[in-house]
């Protein structure tokens, strides 16, 4: 993965040993990839780029210009450089040779601090002013790839992740307490997410440019979601249309590569909607596109289920090549190595390993590009919440009942639970009756591992602001539109950046802006259609999708044996968790011994609820790991 950091001293302190500190610990990184470094007076940059698209092979990072006065560092992939070219007056020709971070640096000088308002893509980097002595630190609209800072006033220090920052002896290396409330009162996470799990260590928000000088730190949100714009068609097939070229156009840019293109493929919808569109790109230059599948082993217990019937409808897709992926021996106990040196947050999910076994055969056929389809419910499959109570008050009654007796024909769900929960319950103001109540989010507590006097403390932390909690936290709308933006900003809030696979790079077209923005946009009759949720993809893609995946209502679990694989494990587990000594640190934030009676061998998985085999005992166990690597918490 792209890495970078940097040191900007505001009080003429040296910069240099700093640098060469946080760059030590990528000392052993593959020596095929492009190392640099750039100082002045003030500033210190370095980069170790890895290279994947054809213009990344050309630009060495940090970039400065002619003048050296604008240098631009960090991780960078532009998926809007033909529109972006033509605004900057750059010939298609001359485009060839650009980098991405010289359009970044050609974009600062045409439109200031509000450059990143014409940008799309996943991009990370800071620009440095030298004439103006200041630093511009830019996100893209999701954060999908991030830049942490530490500020004391005498120095700001970044780098994409807090781990080469803690590496420095000014930056204090202790535990955020506050990032454990969400593992008990989930709603919290909206009051923390500008906080990481280091105190006095920040991730720059997404949609974001923050400017820093010696007068200090100022952020500028340059995009939010619009609820407020709508788009019209004249009929379906002018729909289908439009949405093909925005999702075309989105697909496509992210295949730009100087290796080959693979994706994953669930069989759901949104993994099937990015596959379809990128071997119709690909089938066009007579290319192939290999594609990695989660599948069960041969020989499985015959009572579970995969996907392998919706994935096997494209091998009616003649340049379309599918890789089962089983993940032999691997479980949510394995490759825990890096919660202890270089995964900067705990709540991993337990179906890792299937992540890292994609990364590990992508590699293997010299690919560093990983289509995923992650992130369609915020757009193209979106569920439509709001939509049937929207009807109703625009008093659009026989549509709506049209639509709920269809969906009880998909679903077979009764009549009056829909009516309620689809139209009832968005039509009432949930916060007047939580203030009529005096009921809060923070009275809605899930099953944990930490301990109770954890628990106690940080509902105690939290208490005095639970009025902010509930303005924080959207109620469901009788909007489609602002339900569909508030899942969107709930998004921005919680964006970790992109998994580091090595050399892979996983690209998200279905999150691209110009997607999101098309499909908050569209006309509610593209929501849901005929009882049929996430109909604008069912719609959109049309003749274009397997039939047989884009009228399915259904959707297999990632992982079908994943209890199994957990069982295969827990003795591992419980030696791990009887290798914890009374007197061990960990145990003051979490509760070993409830952890303990969950992987007890006289307790099969089957008499546990699912949200604790899934979630909460490999939450723990990641958080033990996670707690290794703060002083206070090592045996």
């Amino acid at each position: 993965m792209t890495t970078f950091c940097g040191v900007f001293s505001l009080d003429g302190s040296d910069c240099g040993s700093d640098l060469r500190t946080m760059l030590a610990l990528y000392a052993d990184d593959d020596p095929a990839n492009i190392r640099a470094t750039w100082s002045s007076e003030d500033i210190a940059l370095g980069q170790i780029t890895v290279p994947n698209t054809p213009e990344s092979f050309k630009e060495i990072l940090p970039l400065p210009d002619a003048d050296n006065k604008v240098i631009v560092i960090g991780d960078i992939r532009l998926d809007n450089r033909a529109g972006l070219c033509k605004q900057l007056r750059i010939s298609a020709t001359a485009a060839d040779n650009c980098g991405d971070a010289f359009l970044v640096v050609l974009a600062y000088k045409k439109w200031g601090e509000s450059l990143a308002q014409h940008l799309i893509g996943d991009f990370a980097f800071v620009i440095w002013n030298d004439d103006q002595k200041k630093l511009l630190c830019c996100t893209d609209h999701l954060g999908s790839r991030n830049i942490h800072y530490f500020f004391n006033g005498k120095k700001f220090i970044f780098a994409c992740t807090p781990n080469p920052i803690l590496l420095l002896s000014e930056v204090p290396k202790t535990f955020n307490l506050n990032k454990l409330s969400a593992f008990v009162f989930p709603h919290t996470k909206h009051l923390f997410w500008t906080e990481s799990w280091f105190n006095e260590i920040f991730p720059v928000p997404s949609a974001t440019v923050m400017t820093v000088t010696r007068d200090g730190i100022r952020n500028q949100k340059y995009w939010e979601p619009d609820p407020t714009n709508e788009l019209h068609f004249n009929s379906e097939a002018e729909f289908e249309e439009a949405f093909q070229e925005v999702l075309f156009r989105s697909v496509g840019n992210r295949m730009r590569s100087s290796f080959p293109v693979t994706a994953l493929l669930s069989g759901g919808l949104d993994s099937s909607a990015v596959v379809s569109v990128a071997a119709k790109i690909l089938e066009s230059q007579n290319r192939q596109l290999e594609v990695f599948s989660a599948v069960l082993p041969d020989g499985s217990d015959p009572s579970l289920t995969d996907e392998r019937y919706y994935i096997d409808q494209f091998k009616s897709f003649p340049n379309v090549k599918i890789n089962y992926v089983t993940a032999p021996d691997k479980g949510f106990f394995s490759d825990l190595e890096k919660l202890q040196t270089s995964i900067f947050f705990p709540n991993m999910i337990s179906r890792h390993y299937l992540y890292g076994a994609f990364a590990e055969g992508v590699r293997k056929i010299g690919s560093r590009v990983l289509l995923d389809g992650g992130g369609g419910e915020m757009g193209v499959s979106f569920y439509g919440s709001g939509v049937y109570a929207e009807l109703f008050k625009k008093l659009r009654w026989q549509t709506l009942l049209h639509e709920l007796k269809c969906q009880k024909n998909l679903t077979g769900e009764p009549l009056l639970y829909n009516i309620y929960g689809d139209v009832v319950r968005p039509l009432i103001s949930l916060k007047l009756l939580r203030k009529a109540t005096g009921a809060s989010y923070l009275s809605r507590k899930r099953e944990h591992c930490l301990q109770t006097g954890i628990e106690e403390k940080l509902k105690t932390l939290w208490e005095p602001r639970k009025q902010e909690l509930n303005s924080l936290t959207p109620e469901v709308s009788s909007s489609h539109r602002a339900n569909l933006a508030n899942q969107i900003r709930r998004v921005q809030t919680k964006g970790h950046g992109k998994p580091d696979f090595g050399t892979v790079e996983p690209r998200f077209p279905l999150l691209d802006k110009d997607v999101l923005e098309f499909c908050l946009a569209a006309p509610l009759k593209f929501k849901i259609r005929n009882g049929y949720k996430r109909y604008t993809v069912r719609a959109g893609l049309n003749g274009i999708l397997p039939p047989e995946i884009q009228w399915r209502t259904t959707k297999g679990p990632f992982s079908p044996d994943y209890r199994v694989r957990y069982e295969a494990q827990l003795p591992e587990v419980r030696s791990f968790l009887n290798s914890i000594s009374p007197g061990d640190p960990v145990r003051q934030i979490v509760d070993i011994e409830k952890l303990k009676a969950w992987t007890n061998p006289v307790i099969r998985p089957g008499e546990l609820p699912e949200n604790i085999i899934r979630d909460v005992v490999p939450e723990g166990i990641y958080l033990i790991h996670f707690l290794r690597r703060f002083p206070e918490y090592r045996q």
